[in-house]
């Protein structure tokens, strides 16, 4: 590390393959434009797609990954896990436009090794790749207190960070106005199953009501 805090660049010497999975184009071409500078990164550029990611990460390998959580038609956090499961050492950056109190707790509970947002600066996105290259995590100090206030059992934590990952898509769900035979429909899941979902989680949240569940998506800005 130099004087100023930051890390040297023969900390990650080493040829690094990145993945990057972005449904858009423009940011894909964006992050290699960022990162080319480093001629000890690979790029492995990829379209979402559970099926291609499999493919690259079995036959082609990665040292790290760049994941946006935003998919088209699905959810991003499958492929996350997906990710774990292949290769349970592989480093995930979760790079999206979706703010921390989203989804930075859920990314780093799952298994991320950082969270930043699309708005931040090409000189944070460096840092953070840089971080977790030389083996660090890149967690804002905002996002880490809620994380340790997570591992400390949840004291300040906001209440949908108490929600497991299938209950937090639920509870979008729901706060979208669908009824729960329309959220087993969209989920695969049974009706039994959405329904004692919902239960756990106005429980789990200290909330009274469907309505109450939606003002408070609203009111946290959990929405798209």
């Amino acid at each position: 590390m130099n004087s100023d805090g930051e890390l040297s660049r023969t900390t990650c010497a080493i040829m690094t393959r990145l993945l990057v999975i972005d449904a858009f184009p423009i940011w894909r071409e964006g992050i290699k434009a960022v990162l080319s500078g480093d001629r000890d990164i690979e790029f492995l550029l990829e379209f979402p797609d559970a099926g291609n990611v499999q493919e690259k990460v079995m036959n082609h390998g990665a040292d790290l990954a760049v994941l946006d959580v935003e998919v088209p038609m699905g959810d991003g956090f499958e492929i996350l896990n997906l990710l774990r499961r292949l290769d349970d050492s592989l480093p995930i950056l979760v790079f999206t436009r979706f703010p921390e109190n989203l989804y930075g707790v859920r990314a780093l509970k799952e298994g991320a090794a950082g969270y930043l947002t699309k708005a931040a600066t090409s000189q944070e996105l460096v840092k953070a790749v840089d971080m977790i290259r030389a083996g660090r995590k890149y967690i804002s100090d905002g996002l880490s207190q809620r994380l340790a206030s997570y591992v400390q059992g949840g004291k300040n934590l906001l209440p949908h960070d108490r929600l497991s990952s299938r209950e937090f898509e639920v509870m979008l769900l729901l706060a979208e106005g669908m009824t729960p035979k329309e959220v087993s429909d969209k989920l695969s899941l049974s009706y039994t199953t959405v329904t004692a979902h919902k239960i756990h989680i106005l429980s789990k949240m200290g909330l009274r009501s469907l309505s109450e569940l939606t003002k408070y998506v609203i009111t946290e800005k959990l929405t798209n």
